[in-house]
């Protein structure tokens, strides 16, 4: 958006400095940002080289340390990245299913109607997760099947 000083017509000192002040605000966070952005890819390519090398998740922690960057902020990525790593993982052993509940009217609607499925890794746990994630439904409804889907 434009506020330009010719758009408002007649302009006052102090509307003057008040967009001198924003103007000035706004560049230096963009160049913080920046910067930031920059050390945080730095990050990123350091320990997925790293890890690329067999570096156990401490290793890489100290390595990063090492390389200048906050204990926090290496201790943070790294657990990111292994918790990813390992949801992954049990996210490739699971299927999505759909269910059937009955609602308070007796209808029968699927979940997929309504944008809902569960992800589990047997039928037993997907019929208990799709009972976790109707419950919060007023009126309660209840789960009759789940179907893996294709």
């Amino acid at each position: 958006m434009d506020y330009s000083i010719t758009t408002f017509g007649a302009v006052t000192p102090r509307e003057r400095q008040r967009r001198n002040f924003f103007d000035n605000l706004s560049h230096e966070l963009e160049k913080v940002a920046a910067v930031t952005d920059s050390v945080n890819v730095t990050l990123c390519n350091n320990a997925e080289a790293y890890f690329s090398d067999g570096a156990t998740p401490e290793l890489c922690i100290d390595l990063l340390i090492l390389d200048g960057f906050s204990a926090k902020s290496a201790r943070d990525y790294v657990n990111t990245r292994t918790q990813a790593a390992t949801v992954g993982s049990t996210i490739a052993k699971s299927s999505m299913y759909d269910f059937m509940f009955k609602d308070h009217r007796g209808r029968l609607i699927r979940g997929s109607e309504i944008g809902r499925s569960v992800v589990a890794s047997s039928d037993s746990e997907s019929l208990e997760r799709a009972r976790v994630a109707m419950s919060c439904v007023e009126p309660p409804v209840e789960v009759i099947e789940v179907t893996k889907m294709l």
